[in-house]
């Protein structure tokens, strides 16, 4: 059968099962569109009523933290003041805030007061007793640390499911330690669900999980809600749902959010296919007809004479031969490219001589039986000299004997499997060891280029970064430890009954935590081994400062470091304990009465091969009779090994304070 023929049959058949496609096209692409859309504006609508939810939620936390953070509420849960209850907790109160339920707990998490009110029927409720039964010291609840953390969120009751907000009781400027934890409620019941319908102006559902309910909660979107957070579902033709999975405090499911909404933008959907269909079946038809009686005198005349004209070169294997052109169009353009074709195929050799003499990398082609048949380099270092130009160039004869023995053996894995073998080998050389990535590539029935690329400098390259990663590694690591350890001696200090010996296990702490932050410094440091001075003195005074309760408006630190002042690991450590020791003393000793002052740390250059460190403070002061060097202080006396151990200088000026002053030699 001609062309011409299977042409013609090809496009009749082509259209017909076109405009089948392009109907179940039309059906499956443009309705899930509609879908899709109908999908985004339910999740739309749902996630206007989560919202609304939520800034109920939020309501009810704002209004508990502004009772909670109260100087009267901190001292009724203490004393138990009944004037507190008669003033505040009217029933007024829980009809104002619309608040369902109030209790207060004590810091053991033993209940105060509690009330249960619905300010809707304006009558009291018993305080439910499951709700009373889960509140103890670890529930999620009941804080477990004196800070100020707060939670909220939903609760499934018996009765109904209850917004719940839970504070520590602070005063009024949210300082502790607490004294318990106020908790306010207000019941997610029918009536709740319902002004939250009419703020949206949504038809909303609340579905309980602890309880089945198939009618309300079809089997499918209760399957596919055990997968995801949120579920769009076609009740029928006409309805669709929303469903959203709503956790409680504890994070576990609890209930579904459903908002209902009529398919109209589906319907619409249907209603425009069904045009678009028909439509696009009248387009075909007329387009068909054209397409064929345009095929046969634009493009088949012309493609037979450009395929005789191929056969034709083809036949005579004729590289100088031409196809004939005409016409100035895709056609015309497919002739002039096959005759440029043509024409770069009579370069071909002198052009891939010429790529392969320019890389850099030694390119061997090579036989099945292992004969060296071409070489980009002959004279390459790697190779070894031919015994005689007309000699047979065996790979085990050109190669060194190990490389060649390789390389055989990735030759015959690679015709096997037809693909490419990567190797990569050492070899020593006259210059000394270089490193080479050998690769065996089939090129064709019984041949391979391997190609041998001198990765030296590169594997030099990779060996350094290890390096720089593994020291990294131990830097980050002693961090770590020394961390436990500071870890392990605060908690040893909370559980002993001397506080000396507290405050011994506090300091020496304090010291290992110096050491650590060099550690944290050097593993974050561009440059292994080196520590920027300034922001470790600058993280250091900081945590001296948190640890001994010290504050801006209390004590003011002062840093003077050169921000490129860089120094190395052992100076770096010896500096950060002196630092410590003298900082310790100062913010223990130096500001008695809680007086205000000034802690100035200076470390600057008197010449390019000396240092001067200064630690001063604008306290009390030492005694004029006080004598460091017989000091039985524990902090004065490690001050001193320091300073013997930098080899340092020391010099202490009483007047208007103290100040400590260290002059030593910059390390090389």
């Amino acid at each position: 059968m001609s062309i011409r023929a299977r042409t013609l049959i090809l496009i009749a058949g082509t259209t017909v099962s076109l405009l089948a496609i392009l109907y179940t096209i039309s059906v499956l692409l443009f309705l899930g569109r509609f879908v899709a859309l109908e999908r985004r504006e339910a999740l739309r609508g749902l996630e206007q009523a989560r919202n609304a939810l939520a800034n109920e939620l939020d309501e009810l936390d704002v209004f508990n933290h502004d009772w909670a953070s109260w100087d009267d509420t901190f001292a009724f849960v203490q004393d138990g003041n009944p004037q507190y209850l008669e003033s505040n907790l009217m029933d007024e109160t829980f009809a104002g805030a619309r608040l369902n339920l109030m209790l207060f707990l004590n810091r053991r998490g033993d209940l105060v007061f509690a009330k249960s009110y619905d300010w809707r029927r304006k009558q009291r409720l018993p305080v439910p007793v499951p709700l009373l039964q889960r509140l103890k010291p670890g529930d999620a609840l009941v804080p477990r640390t004196d800070q100020e953390e707060h939670t909220g969120g939903l609760l499934l009751l018996p009765d109904a499911p209850l917004l719940v907000s839970s504070h520590p009781i602070l005063t009024s400027t949210s300082r502790g330690p607490s004294r318990g934890t106020l908790i306010m409620g207000r019941y997610l019941d029918a009536e709740e669900v319902a002004e939250l319908a009419e703020m949206t102006k949504l038809s909303l559902r609340v579905i309980r999980l602890d309880r089945e309910q198939p009618e309300e909660l079809p089997a499918a979107a209760r399957s596919a809600l055990s997968r995801q957070e949120e579920v769009v579902h076609a009740l029928n033709a006409r309805r669709v749902s929303a469903y959203a999975l709503l956790r409680d405090v504890n994070g576990e499911a609890a209930l579904v959010l459903c908002s209902t909404s009529a398919r109209e933008i589906y319907r619409q959907g249907l209603t425009a296919i069904r045009y678009l269909v028909f439509s696009l079946f009248g387009v075909g038809l007329v387009f068909c007809a054209a397409i064929m009686a345009l095929l046969e005198g634009a493009v088949l005349r012309r493609l037979s004479g450009l395929s005789r004209g191929v056969a034709g070169v083809g036949s005579r294997r004729d590289l100088s031969a031409r196809i004939a052109v005409s016409g100035n169009d895709e056609l015309a353009g497919l002739g002039e490219s096959i005759n440029t074709m043509l024409a770069e195929l009579q370069q071909a050799a002198e052009t891939h001589r010429a790529l392969t003499g320019a890389v850099p990398d030694l390119i061997l082609r090579v036989d099945e039986t292992g004969t060296l048949l071409d070489a980009n380099r002959p004279d390459d270092p790697l190779l070894v000299p031919i015994a005689s130009p007309g000699a047979r160039q065996e790979l085990k004869c050109r190669l060194p004997a190990a490389l060649a023995e390789r390389s055989l053996m990735e030759l015959r894995a690679a015709l096997t499997a037809r693909a490419i073998r990567i190797f990569e080998h050492r070899e020593e050389l006259a210059g000394g060891s270089r490193d080479y990535e050998v690769r065996v590539v089939v090129i064709g029935s019984g041949e391979v280029l391997e190609i041998i690329r001198d990765v030296t400098e590169r594997k030099q390259v990779e060996e350094l970064a290890k390096k720089e990663l593994l020291l990294r590694e131990i830097h980050h690591r002693v961090k770590n430890n020394l961390q436990v350890v500071s870890s392990l001696l605060y908690l040893q200090s909370q559980q002993v009954g001397d506080p000396r010996l507290a405050g011994i296990l506090d300091e020496n702490r304090q010291r290992i935590r110096s050491i650590a932050l060099i550690h944290e410094k050097l593993y974050q440091s561009a440059e292994p081994g080196e520590v920027r001075f300034a922001d470790y003195l600058r993280d250091l005074a900081n945590n001296l400062l948190i640890a001994y309760g010290a504050s801006a408006s209390h004590v003011r630190l002062e840093l003077a470091v050169d921000e490129g002042e860089v120094l190395g690991l052992d100076t770096a450590i010896l500096l950060g304990l002196l630092i410590n020791e003298l900082v310790s003393n100062a913010l223990k000793h130096a500001f008695a009465g809680g007086a205000g002052g000034v802690i100035r740390i200076a470390l600057e250059a008197t010449s390019p091969e000396n240092l001067r460190l200064e630690v001063s403070d604008n306290g009390t002061g030492l005694p004029l009779e006080f004598d460091p060097a017989a000091s039985r202080s524990m902090g004065l006396m490690l001050v001193q090994l320091f300073a013997r151990q930098l080899e340092a200088a020391m010099q202490i000026q009483r007047g208007g304070g103290t100040k400590f002053q260290f002059l030593f030699r910059r390390p090389r």
